[in-house]
């Protein structure tokens, strides 16, 4: 997973590290004592602008406006100026996911 963002692949390692945690949630792994890393921490721990942008763009494409305001929020948090993410604020605004 690490790997296929070190690597320039995004969106198959987010799309490998949000199906591990929807695996880690359904199965219970919890149970175990395996601690979970969820793919907001992995964003986060990364403290990249540029991977939040694209974990931004997976949730966008993949219809979920909730998680994907979170990495907006978390650009914010980041120090990204209002201005810079303007474009990405009106990218989730204008997205089909939230015209329902």
């Amino acid at each position: 997973m690490t790997i296929n963002v070190a690597t320039g692949e995004y969106e198959r390692g987010l799309q490998l590290l949000a199906s591990n945690e929807k695996f880690y949630s359904t199965k219970r792994i919890d149970h175990f004592g395996i601690p979970l890393t969820s793919v907001y921490d992995f964003v986060m721990m990364k403290a990249n602008p540029f991977i939040s942008i694209q974990a931004l763009d997976y949730y966008i494409s993949y219809d979920d406006p909730v998680e994907a305001l979170r990495y907006l929020m978390l650009l914010h948090l980041q120090g990204m100026p209002d201005d810079r993410s303007s474009m990405y604020q009106e990218k989730l605004a204008l997205s089909p996911c939230c015209k329902r």
